[in-house]
C-alpha cells in the first residue's frame, strides 16, 4: 500500500508522520529543532528524522515550513524564524536524496489546509487558520483549497504594525519572551495552578490578539477562524479578553456569523503537508 510522508517543521519543532492512502497515521515522532542557525546542521536534522521512518513504501513528502517558498521549484527564501533556511532548495535536494517527489508549503498553509480538510473547520469552505506559537502565521482557505499569493507570502498578517511593533510581535510567544521574560509553554502551566502573573499574561495576550484576528477577518471575512500551535492550548486562559477585544475592531454582523475554534492536535500541520498531494487532485 502506498505511503506518504508529512513533515511539519516548525519555528520549535520538526514533527514527521507517515500516512497510509486512507490517512491512517502509521508512525509518529517529534524533536526539538537544534540549531536554527545552520544550514548543514538544519538539514542533517531534517533527514535523520525522515531516514528514521523512511521505507521502499513511501511514495511521497509533503513539507510545511514558516516560509516564503517558490512552491514550484520548492525553495526555501525567508523563514522568519530560522535563519538558516534562506534561499534553500529543499525539494531538489530531497528529491535527489529519497527518490520522490517532495512537495513544500507554508506551514500555516498546511495547518489551515488538514483543519479544513480533517480537522474542526470541516465543515467550512472559507476560513483562516492561525498558527499562535514562535511566530503568528495564517493560512487562507477558499472555496476548500489553500491561497498562496503571488509569492507563497498570502496571510503574512504577522508583518503588519500593531501598537509600536507588529502583530507578531504581541500575538505570539514573543510577546511573552519579551514583557514576561518567560516562555508561553512555561506560563500555561503557572496558569494552570493558578498563577495570578501568568493568568493576567494571557488575558493580555488575548486583548493583543483581537486587533490582530481583526485585521484579519476584515480583510478575507472568513467563515471561521482555527487557533493552532503552542499557544492555542491555553485557549481558555485568553478567550474571554480576546473575544471582548475582537468585538471593538469588526462589524457587529461579522462578530455575530464569524466562528472562532481551537484546534485538537497538534498533527494537523504534518496532515496538511500530506494533503498536498491530494489537494491538487481536487
Amino acid at each position: 500500500m502506498k505511503q506518504i510522508m508529512g513533515i511539519d517543521a516548525g519555528g520549535t519543532n520538526i514533527r514527521c508522520a507517515v500516512f497510509s492512502e486512507g490517512m491512517k497515521i502509521i508512525s509518529y515522532s517529534k524533536e526539538k529543532i537544534k540549531n536554527k542557525n545552520s544550514k548543514q546542521m538544519l538539514y542533517s536534522q531534517l533527514t535523520s528524522i525522515i531516514d528514521k521512518s523512511f521505507s521502499p513504501k513511501i511514495k511521497g513528502i509533503g513539507i510545511a515550513v514558516p516560509a516564503i517558498i517558490d512552491i514550484k521549484k520548492g525553495v526555501l527564501y525567508e523563514a522568519f524564524n530560522i535563519p538558516a533556511w534562506q534561499k534553500v532548495p529543499l525539494k531538489a535536494m530531497l528529491e535527489k536524496k529519497y527518490k520522490v517527489k517532495v512537495l513544500i508549503n507554508n506551514d500555516a498553509n498546511c495547518f489551515a489546509l488538514g483543519e479544513s480538510l480533517y480537522g474542526s473547520a470541516k465543515d467550512y469552505k472559507n476560513i483562516a487558520g492561525i498558527i499562535l506559537g514562535t511566530g503568528f502565521g495564517v493560512g487562507i482557505i477558499i472555496n476548500k483549497k489553500i491561497y498562496c499569493g503571488n509569492n507563497c507570502a498570502a496571510g503574512e498578517f504577522g508583518r503588519i504594525f500593531l501598537k509600536d511593533k507588529t502583530i507578531e510581535d504581541y500575538c505570539s510567544g514573543k510577546f511573552f519572551i519579551n514583557k514576561y521574560k518567560l516562555s508561553g509553554e512555561k506560563l500555561y502551566e503557572m496558569a494552570g495552578k493558578g498563577n495570578k502573573r501568568a493568568l493576567n499574561a494571557f488575558r493580555e495576550f488575548g486583548s493583543n490578539l483581537g486587533p490582530g484576528a481583526a485585521a484579519i477577518i476584515n480583510s478575507i471575512d472568513p467563515e471561521c477562524i482555527i487557533f493552532g500551535g503552542s499557544i492555542s492550548k491555553a485557549y481558555k486562559f485568553f478567550k474571554n479578553s480576546f473575544l471582548e477585544s475582537l468585538k471593538k475592531h469588526i462589524y457587529k454582523q461579522a462578530y455575530k456569523n464569524i466562528r472562532i475554534k481551537a484546534s485538537k492536535t497538534e498533527k494537523m500541520g504534518v496532515l496538511g503537508a500530506v494533503s498536498l498531494f491530494y489537494e491538487s487532485k481536487r
